[in-house]
């Protein structure tokens, strides 16, 4: 799956997001969320949403 989302097919934009437990705060519904959203809002030209919660 790494390697489609490195190299995707033609005209694809790809938003991933790999669980991972070696990372701190990277397995968790949290983080997928913060992650994916920016990610597409970044596809759609638009700042996430989440964003403003963050501070």
């Amino acid at each position: 799956m790494s390697t489609f989302v490195l190299h995707p097919p033609a005209r694809l934009e790809i938003a991933a997001f790999f669980v991972t437990s070696r990372f701190s705060g990277l397995h968790t519904r949290e983080a997928f969320l913060k992650k994916t959203v920016a990610q597409l809002a970044a596809l759609c030209g638009q700042q996430s949403p989440l964003a403003a919660t963050e501070r």
